[in-house]
């Protein structure tokens, strides 16, 4: 399945200016800052827009606690609301001036380890964000469906750059402080993939990937001490056993998403709106020709199909084997034998099998790497 992912400077995207001055550490951060929001996203909630988006944009506009704010210094038990507030911070902080954050990316020189002192301030907040236990973006599926735009991501990858470049910075005077972004980045690799859509899955698994070269780094760079390797090992403890980046969750949510979006197609056809129908499925080119003519009896003959092809199809995943497994599945699915609509809304296998076997297989040197750091000195 296709999901547009934007970031805050997507050609769609209304430029909303948020006002207030926010502070770090007790320092004020300018008049305000500028968020380019691209509406709506999809994830996992049941129209929770109303009760968590809009308490993001409220966190955005807010003072950030420090010193000389303490009433404002609790934690929010969403780490969303975090991450927004300092994605925000990082837009205007550490932006040139075409507005692409360009010093996230290390570089050996005074003027990228000047200014990532300064907002330090943004990577611990990071930081507390990856503490928080529950995730959620607030953001809509059961209206939008495979329609929708998740700008989250984007922020995502760039705080996941830049908690690499501040443990870049801190390798050699500080290690267990650079362990600690590292670890940092792990779990907001897990943040990332508990989406419910595969691309949610795919990104988280990317900074994972991304976190485990940093690994890597750091022991290269003879960095790795043992308590800098327990403080990473801590995180990767917290990864799913099994399906390390939910990507069984995610086949399951979009199968859902697929079948709920094909009835709400229908109904809006039967009540002779047409546009809107075609609306609902433009993220998926194909589908609305391929509901067009369904009656409500045909249309649930082949979502029961639908249905029976992702059974087959998460019992070939979990009993993981040669990446060829699904060529046959994948066959049948071409000609038709699943219907018109499982043809369309049914991911590429052969590029998820070689996904997940490439972050396992970074999954299991990252954790080799960390053991071998913490054995004791002969």
């Amino acid at each position: 399945m296709c999901v547009w992912v934007n970031g805050f400077s997507g050609d769609r995207a209304p430029e909303r200016v948020l006002g207030g001055v926010c502070y770090l550490d007790g320092r004020p951060y300018g008049a305000g800052a500028a968020l380019k929001e691209t509406m709506p996203m999809t994830a996992r909630c049941r129209n929770r827009t109303a009760r968590v988006f809009l308490p993001l944009i409220a966190s955005a506009t807010t003072l950030i606690a420090g010193p000389a704010h303490p009433a404002l210094a609790d934690t929010p038990d969403n780490a969303a609301l975090l991450y927004l507030r300092y994605a925000t911070l990082q837009q205007s902080e550490l932006a040139n001036e075409t507005g692409e954050l360009a010093l996230i990316d290390w570089a050996e020189d005074a003027e990228h380890r000047a200014r990532l002192e300064i907002n330090v301030g943004i990577t611990e907040g990071l930081i507390r964000a990856t503490k928080i236990e529950h995730c959620d973006f607030g953001v809509e599926d059961d209206t939008l469906f495979f329609t929708a735009t998740m700008p989250h991501l984007a922020q995502m990858r760039s705080a996941a750059r830049l908690l690499a470049a501040d443990a870049r910075r801190l390798t050699e005077e500080d290690p267990v402080a650079a362990a600690e972004r590292v670890a940092a980045m792990v779990r907001l690799a897990d943040h990332t993939s508990d989406g419910e859509v595969i691309i949610s899955s795919l990104v988280g698994m990317a900074i994972a990937q991304f976190a485990f070269g940093e690994i890597e780094r750091l022991d290269e760079r003879g960095a790795l001490t043992p308590t800098a390797a327990r403080v990473i090992k801590e995180a990767l403890n917290q990864i799913p056993k099994n399906d390390h980046w939910r990507l069984a969750v995610a086949m399951r949510s979009e199968r859902d998403m697929s079948v709920a979006m094909a009835r709400r197609h229908l109904e809006l056809m039967e009540r002779g709106e047409r546009d809107k129908a075609s609306a609902l499925t433009k993220g998926v080119p194909g589908v609305h020709r391929a509901l067009a003519s369904h009656t409500p009896a045909t249309l649930e003959a082949e979502l029961t199909q639908v249905k029976i092809y992702y059974d087959a199809l998460l019992k070939l995943w979990e009993q993981p084997g040669k990446i060829d497994r699904f060529d046959g599945l994948s066959a049948a699915v071409a000609n038709g034998e699943f219907g018109a609509l499982a043809s369309i809304v049914t991911p590429v296998m052969w590029n998820l099998e070689a996904a997940r076997l490439k972050g396992e297989k970074a999954l299991t040197q990252a954790r080799a790497t960390l053991e071998r750091a913490m054995e004791p000195t002969p």
